[in-house]
């Protein structure tokens, strides 16, 4: 893969201003391989009988990435490792303080 410099700085600054970042382009021009290090986003209703099945097949295809679970019992941040995957359990009020930088 040709390293893109240009867009590497223009992704990353756009990242630390906003925190979510949209990726588009024609194939092959190497979307998957710049987005590999971004945060993986699951939804749950408990925090409590989460099944970690779904983001480690994505750990396993971007070992890169940041593993975020969003459940509303979630009362205070907290990291759980399901394996090689460190899992980051968080409310929707945490999880918007993260992807907004406040």
């Amino acid at each position: 893969m040709v390293k893109r410099r240009y867009w590497l700085e223009h992704i990353e600054k756009l990242w630390q201003r906003r925190r979510l970042v949209w990726l588009s382009g024609v194939r092959r021009v190497g979307k998957t391989c710049r987005a590999q290090s971004l945060p993986a986003i699951e939804c749950k209703w408990s925090a409590a009988n989460f099944d970690a099945t779904n983001l480690r097949a994505f750990a396993n295809q971007y070992p890169k990435a940041t593993a975020v679970v969003v459940a509303h019992d979630v009362a205070q941040r907290f990291t759980r490792r399901e394996g090689a995957i460190a899992l980051t359990f968080v409310s929707l009020e945490q999880l918007l303080a993260m992807l907004t930088g406040s």
